[in-house]
């Protein structure tokens, strides 16, 4: 429908586009419009300068001048990156090799090489027979039994451990035989003198501690950097034992509101109760990360929050080893949909992360965008999420995202009295 802000909106974008200078001839098709509206020609010319001082030129001038600035470092970004993958075999074979110089070559280190090489756009198919070439050539043997139900060669690689023949007859070579008992009457007489003693020290420090700790419940640090403390008082320096470092289990004795109690190897503390998550929720959060980069770009804890809230809300789950669903959900999760975040690095932009501020500018925390990814059909879908005073997240804006490319920039937009979210993606 035809109003006369919509034709005023249409000569403020051409006189946008055209810098201002805008020709008689290029407005026809506006009047043609107006004159459903009883406008003529004179009355849509003395409407053009009038918009025209309405605009703010400085800005627009600006922006644009933005975006050229913009296109100039994404040209930088990918001239970086061509480098990066042209030097990627190499930086692999090197890796590799380093994994290698200790006689064994775990799964976890072969999860940082295909996610490098994945990250490096290599071909990780070749790049699986190209290890198991190594590992034969090397006469590395598996321990324990690669899983050979896998559907390829990558997941069976990284089903085990590998070993060199020296390690790997190391860890087969059965521990040796138990030396010979003591005389019957040396241990019954032994049996007699201690058994007093020896069962009530026994009991109350050995038997007693141990099935406290077997029994109390785990949980999980998810913040990069929590604080173990001897007190329940934060944000001071003498109360602190230690950092714990992202995934460390505390063995719990008390979880409270505000604060849990309990274990770290042999020294017992206090950590914020915000800072962990059950076994369950801490591997959901885990299997998100599709890279190491992601989880370093993703540092707040209300953030990884988002993502986990929202995983679990939309019945999602990351990557995660089949035995390891079987252990923290009771079965396989083979009915969930697998998605993942991939990012760059944390300061490299653009990137599949974005934190604007649009939802609440009076907000005391920035907005949290981010990308994810369907690992098995590689569709994309592009979150937004705002938070509440006390960090909880909300999410405000979900939408499927372009197969390639990263976020550019977010905004708010207003068009004919429609408010609604521009998001740019670099080309692909």
């Amino acid at each position: 429908m035809v109003t006369i802000d919509s034709i005023k909106e249409k000569i403020r974008d051409l006189l946008i586009e055209k810098d201002g200078d805008v020709q008689p001839h290029e407005l026809k098709f506006i009047i043609d419009e107006a004159k459903q509206l009883g406008i003529n020609d004179k009355q849509i010319a003395k409407l053009v300068p009038e918009i025209d001082r309405s605009i703010n030129w400085e800005h627009i001038r600006k922006q644009k001048e933005e975006d050229v600035e913009r296109l100039k470092k994404f040209e930088e970004e990918t001239k970086k990156k061509e480098e990066e993958i042209k030097s990627a075999p190499e930086f692999i074979d090197a890796l590799l090799q380093y994994c290698l110089s200790d006689g064994i070559v775990e799964s976890q280190e072969l999860q940082i090489i295909f996610a490098k090489a994945e990250h490096l756009k290599q071909d990780v198919n070749a790049l699986s027979r190209k290890i198991k070439s190594t590992l034969d050539t090397n006469k590395y043997k598996p321990y324990p039994n690669p899983d050979l139900k896998s559907t390829t060669l990558k997941d069976t690689l990284l089903s085990t451990n590998w070993y060199d023949t020296k390690q790997y007859v190391i860890i087969t070579t059965p521990p040796p035989p138990p030396p010979k008992p003591f005389p019957w009457k040396v241990v019954i007489t032994s049996f007699l003198l201690i058994i007093s003693v020896g069962g009530f020290i026994g009991y109350q420090f050995f038997y007693k501690p141990w099935l406290k700790d077997k029994n109390a419940p785990r949980y999980y640090t998810f913040a990069n950097d929590a604080i173990f403390r001897s007190s329940q008082v934060a944000q001071v320096d003498y109360n602190k034992i230690m950092t714990l470092a992202y995934g460390t289990e505390l063995i719990t004795y008390d979880y409270g509101a505000e604060w849990a109690y309990g274990k770290v190897g042999e020294k017992e503390g206090y950590v914020a109760t915000k800072l962990t998550l059950d076994k369950k929720d801490f591997y959901i959060i885990n299997s998100i990360w599709g890279d190491t980069e992601s989880k370093s770009a993703i540092e707040t804890i209300k953030c990884r929050k988002a993502l986990l809230k929202y995983f679990k809300e939309k019945n999602l789950i990351g990557k995660m080893d089949t035995s390891l669903q079987r252990e923290i959900f009771g079965f396989a999760q083979t009915m969930k949909e697998v998605w993942q975040v991939f990012t760059k690095g944390k300061d490299i932009k653009p990137n599949t992360v974005f934190y604007p501020k649009i939802y609440n500018p009076t907000s005391k925390f920035t907005d949290f965008a981010v990308i994810i990814k369907n690992i098995t059909t590689n569709k994309r879908k592009i979150l937004m999420f705002t938070f509440t005073d006390t960090e909880e997240p909300i999410l405000f804006h979900e939408a499927d995202a372009p197969d390639f490319g990263d976020i550019v920039s977010i905004k708010k937009i207003k068009k004919k009295g429609i408010e609604s979210i521009e998001i740019k993606y670099s080309p692909a």
